[in-house]
């Protein structure tokens, strides 16, 4: 009897197939719900960590107009020596913690020269007058780069492979190497830099409001000749020549394939600029006294709803 009971006790003690298939069942539906709830708070919270980024450089942009008198230009320069371009995202990186890290040098003229030349501005050479007049010169770094990597273009879009064709980014350094961008805190590549293994995200974009012009418009499909903007309140062409790079995961084949193309046309630019709450007869951009700074966002690419901006779309 005592063992009969025993048997009986071991047999209703276990799971039948049916009861563990439903608690298997009920552990997927739990991963489904909240892996998902999870990315999307992990987006978040990097997007909230990018939006301090900006903060910092708009601390830094301050600062800078304090010790100047103005904000730093944004427009797309060519470099007479080189006559490589210069871009918005270059003036901002040169601005905040100059060219080589060791702060603006106020003789500058924005655009990098010849880089080997005696006379040229940067030249962090204390054992010659010029680069003692330089360092002399300089002020402080008015941005922390905890988070951020000053960093020539053609070292941030670097080769994958050692091979030719479809193995090598488009971004040469005969075109690129013409002051660094900052990055921001989307990690979305490893490379060597000074040596060490660091992650860097996209180019954060800088534009500065040209104040004595009230030139805006939200819908420029019609407009065919880019040169227009240029007398703008914001000017699309101050960093378009970025956009051609894509993703930086994107090597030559990948640039005909959507997913790492950047969106940023000045159709686009100019719609997600606009201030909703302007007058339809009058569109105004936002921040049409100041300035915008722009993150390619969690998925690397300008002009998608993922971007992180210094105006609240």
């Amino acid at each position: 009897m005592t063992a009969e009971r025993h048997l009986r006790y071991k047999v209703r003690s276990g799971f039948s197939l049916m009861e563990l298939l439903v608690v298997i069942g009920i552990i997927m539906l739990l991963i489904g719900v909240l892996v998902p709830g999870m990315h999307a708070f992990s987006k978040r919270a990097k997007a909230l960590k990018q939006k301090a980024q900006i903060h910092s450089m708009e601390v830094g942009l301050e600062l800078f107009k304090k010790r100047h008198g103005s904000l730093p230009e944004s427009k797309a320069v060519q470099d007479p020596a080189t006559s490589k371009w210069v871009y918005g995202a270059q003036h901002l990186a040169e601005a905040l913690v100059g060219r080589d890290e060791r702060g603006f040098d106020p003789k500058s003229k924005w655009h990098v020269g010849d880089e080997a030349s005696i006379a040229s501005l940067y030249r962090n050479d204390e054992t010659t007058d010029i680069g003692r007049r330089s360092l002399n010169r300089r002020y402080p770094p008015s941005f922390p780069l905890d988070d951020s990597v000053a960093i020539e273009v053609d070292e941030l879009y670097d080769t994958y492979g050692t091979g030719s064709g479809t193995d090598v980014v488009h971004c040469s350094d005969e075109e690129w190497n013409s002051g660094p961008v900052l990055t921001d805190t989307f990690d979305l590549r490893r490379i060597t830099y000074g040596g060490e293994k660091v992650k860097v995200g996209t180019p954060v974009l800088y534009y500065k409001a040209n104040r004595g012009s009230s030139r805006h418009a939200k819908d420029v499909s019609g407009i065919t000749d880019p040169t227009i903007f240029n007398d703008w309140i914001y000017n699309y062409n101050d960093n378009s020549g970025l956009m051609p790079l894509g993703h930086l995961e994107a090597t030559q084949d990948l640039l005909s394939n959507d997913d790492y193309t950047h969106k940023l046309t000045a159709v686009k630019f100019y719609e997600m600029i606009t201030n909703p709450r302007s007058r339809e007869d009058y569109y105004r951009p936002y921040n049409k006294d100041g300035y915008i700074l722009w993150s390619a966002g969690y998925d690397g690419l300008f002009g998608t709803k993922d971007d992180v901006t210094n105006f609240d779309r």
